[in-house]
């Protein structure tokens, strides 16, 4: 269910900040491709635990947060072919 056991430990805490941020940039979809489906189920269970918005959401700024999805969506044409997705 996480990263290294059965119960949420450091190893999931220092990842999130990865996929919040790739996230950010809208490249979710190198976790919501077929194959890759358990890394999303994983960081569903993540965001789900109650200072996942305190940590990672309530302290960008809505105009930060468009501008890394602005700038990701624009880059992801490059990234998916670099990466064969």
């Amino acid at each position: 269910e996480w990263l290294a056991g059965d119960r949420f430990s450091l190893a999931d805490i220092a990842m999130a900040p990865y996929l919040f941020r790739l996230e950010s940039l809208a490249k979710s979809a190198l976790w919501t491709r077929p194959g890759a489906t358990r890394i999303g189920d994983w960081y569903a269970r993540v965001r789900e635990r109650p200072a996942f918005v305190a940590a990672f959401e309530r302290w960008m700024p809505a105009e930060l947060a468009e501008r890394m999805r602005a700038n990701g969506e624009t880059a992801w044409p490059t990234v998916a072919a670099i990466l064969g997705v």
